[in-house]
Parts: C-alpha cells; sequence; structure tokens
C-alpha cells in the first residue's frame, strides 16, 4: 500500500513538474514571438513570467530589456539588460544594447565602454558602431561619427539610418566650416561636392 502511495504521490509530482515547465516554456516562445511583432507591452508579461522558470535565461532578459525599452520604461530595461550581460559576457548583440540604453540614459562613459567590449568581441557588430556614431555625434566629435557611419556601411549596406546619420554629421562639420569661411557660397560649392563624394 505504502509503495502505491509513493508511486502515485510521484506521478502527479512529476506531471506537475512537466506541466509547470511546458506553461513556462510556452510564456517564454510566446513572448519571443510577440517581442518580434512589437508588441511590446503583451510580450513583457510572458518574458516577466518565462524567467520564473529559469531567471538566467540571456535570450529573455534581452528581450525583455529591448521591450521595455520600446515602451519607455529605462529603468527596467536597464536591469534587464544588465542582467543578460552578467549572464552572457561574450554576446557582443547583448552588450550593444545595454550600451543603446545608457545613451538614452544619458550615461555616455558607460555606453563607450560597453560599445567598446561589444566591437572588441565582434568587429562586424553594425549595430554597435551605429550606436557609438550616434554618441559622437551626440558629443560633437563628428569626424568619428563619420568613422563609425562609414563601418557600420561597410558592413551592412542596407542599414540607410547610417546613411542620414553621416550627412547630418557632415552637415554639422559644413556649418562649423562654414562659419568659419569668409566666402560662405563658395565654400558651400566646394563643401557640397566634398560631402557627395563622401557619400558614394
Amino acid at each position: 500500500m505504502k509503495l502505491q502511495f509513493f508511486k502515485l504521490t510521484l506521478l502527479i509530482s512529476l506531471s506537475l513538474t512537466f506541466t509547470f515547465f511546458a506553461q513556462a516554456q510556452t510564456a517564454r516562445e510566446e513572448g519571443l514571438a510577440l517581442y518580434n511583432q512589437g508588441k511590446d507591452r503583451e510580450a513583457i508579461k510572458l518574458l516577466k513570467s518565462a524567467l520564473k522558470n529559469n531567471k538566467n535565461d540571456a535570450e529573455v532578459l534581452n528581450n525583455l530589456g529591448m521591450a521595455y525599452l520600446n515602451v519607455g520604461n529605462f529603468k527596467e530595461a536597464r536591469k534587464s539588460l544588465e542582467k543578460a550581460v552578467e549572464v552572457a559576457p561574450q554576446n557582443s548583440a547583448i552588450r550593444s544594447n545595454l550600451a543603446y540604453v545608457y545613451l538614452f540614459d544619458r550615461k555616455a562613459d558607460k555606453s563607450q565602454a560597453e560599445l567598446e567590449t561589444a566591437i572588441e568581441l565582434d568587429p562586424d557588430n553594425a549595430n554597435a558602431y551605429y550606436i557609438r556614431a550616434t554618441l559622437n555625434l551626440w558629443k560633437s566629435d563628428y569626424e568619428r561619427a563619420i568613422f563609425d557611419a562609414d563601418k557600420v556601411i561597410q558592413i551592412n549596406q542596407g542599414l540607410t539610418d547610417a546613411y542620414l546619420l553621416k550627412a547630418e554629421a557632415l552637415i554639422y562639420i559644413f556649418g562649423r566650416e562654414w562659419g568659419d569661411e569668409k566666402e560662405p557660397v563658395k565654400s558651400f560649392n566646394t563643401f557640397a561636392k566634398k560631402i557627395f563624394e563622401k557619400l558614394r
């Protein structure tokens, strides 16, 4: 009788464990799918639920952080992405996402440090170069912004935002140079030629 009771208890326990695991997996998969569909608020609920089963799931933490960022909750975005970096320190994409959150949070030094690490881990991380170009533009370091925008274009020509960022940096340089010129019209024509050559 005791053996049958033990078997029944074990069977119920295994069944409940399997059900809990299956629900957690479903929450994870559905949460990731919702995030990829741009349904951030719905994704947040399911991704938080999935973390109850595995609090060290770097992919879930990363997507949760980006979903929080998309809804404007920078504090939770930062916390999720910092945890994701802690769990997966060699993941360049996660580090560049954290750098992006730091940029929004106006933590330029922290953003710069994460970007340097992200690029060191993956020299072909176009996203990291794009974020660094944006950071350099904000810091009025237009030449470096152009260098990084060129790196993005070299890696991924389809990332049109890099062309816009480069053009913006060139316009700032033009404004600076034009302000120093005695003949602005002549300067504009010369500078316009330079811009078109650099954008090719």
